[in-house]
């Protein structure tokens, strides 16, 4: 009596079954997606067991959430700008002081005495200078 075994088959087997996209509200549209691009979109559409159009979608979702990642990247580094450039304008004023206070830092920078009516200005001076 001879028992017939089945030899395993070496043919592919069958990848498991896509599932299906689920379904959404929003205007169709027909686009032209380059080879190179679709190559991508039918691989991620593959691991993620789905559809191409899902796959599409989905890494047109990730591409927006990264753009508006990116604009609020760009709004809060605005943010630091203008407020690192007002503290550099608050510490740096344009203006020319007035004269009485340019002789009076001039004097104090070389060490000559000033003058009675000057001293209070003076004072100031060194003590802004030390800190």
């Amino acid at each position: 009596m001879t028992v017939m075994t089945k030899k395993p088959s070496k043919a592919k087997q069958a990848p498991a079954a896509r599932q299906r996209a689920p379904r959404r509200k929003g205007r169709r549209t027909t686009l032209t997606v380059p080879d190179d691009l679709m190559a991508a979109v039918e691989e991620f559409a593959e691991r993620m067991r789905t559809t191409t159009n899902d796959a599409i979608v989905r890494l047109a979702r990730r591409g927006a959430t990264l753009l508006e990642q990116e604009q609020e990247i760009e709004r809060v580094a605005a943010q630091r700008r203008a407020a690192m450039l007002e503290a550099a304008r608050a510490s740096h004023p344009r203006e020319y002081p007035p004269y009485e206070e340019a002789v009076a830092s001039a004097l104090v920078l070389r060490g000559y005495p000033l003058p009675e009516e000057w001293e209070e200005a003076a004072l100031a001076l060194r003590e802004g200078g030390e800190e």
